[in-house]
This record gives structure tokens, sequence and C-alpha cells, in this order.
């Protein structure tokens, strides 16, 4: 299993006043030998998981994922 966390100037979204970092989550990373795919996973978020032929591509479908909800959670805290 490979770690890998971000914490470079990208993948940082607005939206109605709120800011949010996708790239200062923890990603870890571990081939699933049954699906034959990178399995890329996040402790902030224990629930999600994304498979791919490639680490790369696996941490990054997880990254859009997360981009989605967050951006979500901010929608609706904002509309409050």
């Amino acid at each position: 299993m490979s770690a890998l966390s971000g914490q470079g100037s990208g993948d940082i979204n607005h939206l109605n006043g709120g800011v949010f970092r996708v790239e200062e989550y923890i990603y870890n990373v571990e081939w699933q030998e049954d699906r034959q795919r990178f399995a890329a996973k996040c402790p902030g978020y224990p629930s999600l998981n994304w498979y791919a032929e490639t680490e790369e591509k696996a941490i990054e479908g997880l990254k859009h994922i997360i981009s989605a909800i967050e951006k979500q959670f901010i929608t609706y805290f904002y509309a409050q």
C-alpha cells in the first residue's frame, strides 16, 4: 500500500466564499487482486473508494468524487 498526500496549490475550490482543498487529504492506494485494479481510499472519507488501471487514475478519480462532495457540503451550508 502506498500513501500519497498532496500539499500542492492545485485543486483549490472556491464556492460561495467557502474554500476547500482536495489536495490536503491523504490518499492510500493498494492493488486489488480480485478486481485487477488499483483502489484509492481516503481516511477522511472511509466509505469512498475509486478503482482504476493505474495508481494515478485511481487517485484522480477519488479526488474528483471528494471535490464534488465538498462542493455540495459548501452549497448546502451556505444555503442555510
